[in-house]
């Protein structure tokens, strides 16, 4: 089974040390940065970068934290509003100022395209 992290502040002094050690251990990490062109793909280029709004962050933590029935969850962040894949292309496009295109893969597509990045059937299957 794959192991996998989501790291916070992964652009940062602390964070990328942070990206490197897990990505060194063996993880599969999906670092959540505020800005992408502060992204070091040299760094680690296996490791996935998202766009995260903090505050979606600090509020899915404070629940997580204070409430029970969090235990091995995963929470969708999004923000103030939901954007689809095509609209956030766009943004990247507008940021990286480049051609971004969303191709909407298949469920195969997806599936292949996950398991050669080395993920398990089982992990994708979720």
């Amino acid at each position: 089974m794959n192991r996998s992290i989501l790291v916070t502040g992964a652009t940062g002094n602390v964070g990328r040390e942070v990206v490197r050690l897990f990505y060194d251990e063996g993880y599969y990490i999906k670092a959540a940065v505020r800005n992408l062109q502060n992204i070091d793909n040299a760094l680690t280029p296996q490791v996935e970068y998202v766009v995260i709004d903090v505050r979606d962050i600090v509020a899915v933590v404070v629940k997580a934290l204070t409430e029970y029935g969090h235990e091995n969850q995963a929470h969708a962040l999004t923000g103030d509003k939901a954007l689809d894949y095509y609209q956030v292309a766009d943004l990247f496009a507008q940021v990286l100022g480049t051609s971004v295109v969303y191709t909407n893969p298949s469920i195969l597509q997806f599936f292949i395209r996950m398991y050669q990045r080395g993920l398990s059937l089982p992990f994708i299957a979720v």
